[in-house]
């Protein structure tokens, strides 16, 4: 699918954000990259925990982990990153779909100690070359966050995830190449269909078809194609006075058996019972 975005939209609802907050707040699509932030500059302690290249990529990843959660959870989720700070991120849902996800965080847990707080992430971001006298200070410089307040704003972000999808600043466009692909197994769905054949049609990878199916349908193309001739053969069996082979056949099954055996491993049942 194609997605565009409002950023001016999505910007000042970031915008907004922040100015309840006072907590950085950044938006990242569907693949979990990073798209919009506000503000643009993060705090202190990130900044030098990004500019050393372990820093940067256990940041990454701690960032597509929290997504992913959200994504499993199919809501907002606070945790903790590898430097020992509080994020948050929430899921953008439209039509079953997530379409982005919101994230706030560098946040210092108000309900720790905070000096052991402080040593805690110390001995966490100090093997990538950062100098404790850098990390106390920008330590200082932290929000932080109680139990309520991180509450308070999971919830506020939560209706920030979803005033964007309503407010239409995410638009999903419909991919025409798949569903021209979908379209024409569903057309064709009695012929005798290969992979080779899939591609060469519509000048595409054996990797990119599978793609569009599993995203699509949640199956292969030639799953797909049986589902459509098991459905049809149902309708058949109890809608007309076609005798099986004669349903098989015309169905482009290669015997009577191989229907059979088939229809009997999708429904559970052989087609003559289920006629009956």
């Amino acid at each position: 699918m194609l997605v565009h975005f409002d950023y001016d939209g999505i910007k000042k609802i970031l915008s907004d954000f922040y100015t309840l907050t006072n907590a950085s707040i950044c938006f990242f699509n569907s693949d979990y990259e990073p798209i919009l932030a506000y503000p643009n500059t993060t705090p202190k302690l990130c900044q030098l925990i990004k500019s050393t290249k372990k820093g940067n990529m256990m940041c990454i990843q701690s960032d597509i982990d929290g997504c992913k959660k959200a994504k499993e959870l199919l809501r907002p989720v606070t945790y903790k990153c590898p430097a020992g700070l509080m994020d948050t991120v929430t899921p953008i849902i439209c039509n079953d779909t997530i379409i982005g996800y919101i994230m706030f965080g560098q946040i210092a847990d108000k309900s720790i100690e905070q000096n052991a707080l402080l040593e805690l992430v110390i001995k966490n971001i100090s093997p990538y070359g950062i100098s404790v006298d850098e990390i106390k200070s920008a330590f200082g410089e932290l929000l932080s966050f109680d139990t309520k307040h991180v509450e308070a704003a999971s919830n506020i972000l939560a209706a920030c995830a979803g005033y964007i999808h309503l407010s239409n600043m995410i638009k999903i466009e419909k991919n025409l190449l798949s569903e021209k692909v979908i379209k024409h197994v569903e057309t064709h769905f009695r012929e005798s269909l290969s992979i080779h054949e899939l591609c060469n049609s519509f000048f595409i990878s054996k990797n990119k078809l599978y793609d569009i199916f599993s995203e699509l349908c949640n199956t292969t193309p030639l799953k797909y194609q049986l589902s459509l001739r098991i459905k049809e053969s149902k309708k058949l069996l109890t809608t007309t006075s076609m005798s099986i082979t004669e349903i098989s056949d015309w169905l482009g099954f290669s015997s009577y058996n191989h229907f059979s055996k088939l229809f009997k491993s999708e429904t559970g049942i052989t087609p003559s019972k289920y006629r009956k």
